[in-house]
């Protein structure tokens, strides 16, 4: 039998999104508060077509991607972790578990590099 897949294969556009949300160079905005919003906006939309909350669930269900830690969960956690920097973005908590679950089986820290510890 097929497992059903976490989520589905990311776009050029869900790409654009996540870039939108974490910032990317390139895009001017008016105000502070347009960026914020077309964050906010970005991050619903990647959250929505991304399956986020159904992810999290099933990570937490399986503790990593697949049976055993896997390039998908290294990927996923230095693609999504950053997420949770964006004040006003809440990711869920299982996500959250699920990246310090990673970095710890990786021998990593999630703080590493920033110069501000969360």
């Amino acid at each position: 039998m097929m497992q059903p897949r976490l989520f589905h294969r990311w776009s050029a556009a869900e790409g654009m999104m996540l870039r939108m949300v974490l910032g990317a160079k390139g895009i001017a905005y008016e105000s502070i508060e347009s960026l914020a919003n077309d964050r906010y906006d970005a991050y619903a939309q990647l959250e929505r077509r991304g399956r986020l909350r159904e992810l999290a669930r099933r990570l937490a269900q399986q503790g990593f991607y697949g049976a055993t830690l896997s390039l998908v969960d290294i990927v996923l956690t230095a693609d999504l972790h950053l997420l949770r920097l964006l004040d006003g973005v809440t990711i869920p908590l299982d996500l959250l578990y699920y990246f310090q679950r990673v970095a710890t089986a990786c021998g990593v820290s999630l703080e590493d590099g920033m110069a501000h510890h969360l």
